[in-house]
């Protein structure tokens, strides 16, 4: 973890972006005390995948960090070349490029030779320092990295054809369509995980398409004319700003938009504008607990109850004798002598 961000950052810089959560490590597998181990992500999301995989360092090496061996990369392994064709969690399947002939592997005996430097890396995918493969996964947010990893098991169920008594919880359409994505992203870049991360942000421009100007006109005659005592209908406010805006040669905007602009501000505060405080109180913050502070607050009296749940001892005595018959310490009972009311 530490020998990574030699030249780029200080051990201290890294605790800190992990204390404050810019980076994420699970700290319950990856003890800090070990940080030649510690795989570091950029989110919780980013771990529950393993395309981003983090730089460790060989135990028998120097300084000098490599890349986690994942499906394509190409290891070395007495003094022969191997493909790695899967990396699973319980074994690791090879190919010996000379002679295409399979070997399998345990996954946990694969690391230790792996840690004892009798297995290198020595290249890995070749798509791995490709810039628009590095955007996009910059780019991408953690909830889109959660849904990508939510879409990869669904499409990992697809892809194997295996039965499952579990139902797939999209349409066979949405299924199609993800698979598909998933196959192209995986010709196109070497991983089909990228296929499934959403491009929420490349939706059409959001910007503002009106004037700044004519948005400030807006938000004033919403404020001076709509949201007063005399209750006038949006329509009435809208035309209202209509006129304005041709007196001032500004481009108006649409009914629409400005009956959005208005349901915006809608709360509290417009309807005391407009209908007052009775009618406006519905729309006021519930107060959970009384204080000395504390306002009046209901329609009418008695109308909200606070309870108190603290527990009182209570004594009952009897109407004709006068004499204790039962007291009640809190939630329980010291005595309860058999008796009968006389009545």
């Amino acid at each position: 973890m530490l020998a990574a961000a030699v030249g780029g950052a200080t051990q201290d810089d890294v605790y800190l972006l992990i204390a404050l959560g810019e980076l994420y490590v699970d700290l319950n597998n990856s003890p800090l005390v070990q940080p030649a181990t510690v795989p570091v992500f950029l989110n919780r999301q980013a771990a529950a995948h393993d395309y981003q995989n983090p730089m460790v360092v060989s135990k028998s090496s120097s300084n000098t960090p490599m890349r986690e061996p994942r499906l394509g990369s190409e290891v070395s392994w007495d003094g022969r070349r191997w493909d790695i064709l899967n990396c699973g969690q319980t074994h690791v399947v090879l190919r010996r490029t000379d002679d295409n002939s399979i070997t399998q592997l345990p996954a946990a005996a694969f690391h230790t030779l792996m840690e004892n430097g009798e297995i290198t890396v020595t290249s890995s995918h070749p798509n791995d320092d490709n810039p628009e493969i590095m955007d996009q996964l910059s780019k991408a947010s953690e909830e889109d990295l959660r849904q990508a990893n939510s879409r990869h098991e669904i499409v990992h169920r697809l892809l194997d054809g295996t039965t499952s008594t579990a139902p797939i919880p999209v349409s066979s359409r949405t299924g199609r369509r993800w698979r598909e994505r998933y196959k192209k992203a995986e010709a196109q870049y070497g991983s089909g995980y990228l296929g499934l991360i959403p491009q929420t942000h490349r939706r059409g421009n959001g910007a503002a398409k009106l004037p700044e100007a004519t948005r400030k006109l807006m938000a004033t005659v919403i404020h001076q004319d709509y949201e007063t005592h005399k209750q006038k209908s949006i329509y009435a406010s809208w035309s209202a700003l209509q006129t304005a805006c041709v007196n001032q040669g500004l481009i108006a905007p649409s009914y629409e938009t400005f009956r959005q602009a208005v349901h915006a501000g809608a709360g509290h505060l417009q309807i005391l504008k407009r209908a007052g405080p009775r009618a406006a109180y519905q729309k006021e913050s519930f107060y959970w607990e009384l204080e000395l502070k504390t306002p009046r607050h209901g329609d009418r009296p008695f109308e909200i109850g606070h309870v108190d749940h603290t527990e009182l001892d209570v004594e009952l005595v009897c109407s004709t004798t006068g004499r204790n018959r039962i007291v009640l310490l809190g939630a329980g009972v010291e005595d309860t002598p058999s008796w009968r009311s006389p009545l």
